[in-house]
């Protein structure tokens, strides 16, 4: 089996992840078989913007398209926008323990809005509005990131 090192070094999230250079990476795959198995757990491109300066992007985004400011409170608003924010962070990479410590949540309290968003998703009917509201913040989300 060939093995690839790569530079180990700290994440922000405080874990230590394996770095290769995308050439090392080429000529590592130009070197393997035909059939040969390559696991690959994490993979990120680029620079990762830290996440309590993506955290409040994303929020301000997300409390543009609700029109509500994000208070302690934990009425349904709040947990809305809590929930948008913390489903679109994950989905971008960022570990679950990072978004809590960002939002001032424990790590489970991000999971259990990531599946919040995740079972909203899989009945549209029954969370219609806060889908449509969903989709709206999702698309304007994009529309900053292309004027980036």
């Amino acid at each position: 089996m060939n093995k690839m090192m790569g530079d180990i070094v700290q994440s922000y999230s405080g874990r230590k992840e394996m770095v290769f250079d995308v050439d090392d990476l080429e000529s590592f795959l130009s070197k393997c078989n035909d059939g040969d198995k390559i696991r690959v757990e994490s993979f990120t491109s680029g620079y990762k913007i830290p996440v309590d300066e993506r955290y409040k992007h994303v929020l301000s985004v997300a409390e543009e398209v609700t029109g509500w400011k994000l208070t302690d409170s934990r009425c349904h608003q709040n947990t809305l926008i809590r929930s948008f924010v913390a489903y679109t962070l994950r989905s971008e990479g960022y570990s679950f323990g990072s978004i809590g410590k960002v939002m001032g949540r424990d790590h489970s309290t991000i999971i259990h809005a990531v599946r919040k968003m995740q079972d909203m998703q899989s009945v549209p009917a029954f969370y219609k509005d806060d889908l449509a509201m969903f989709r709206e913040f999702e698309r304007l989300l994009n529309e900053k990131k292309d004027e980036e």
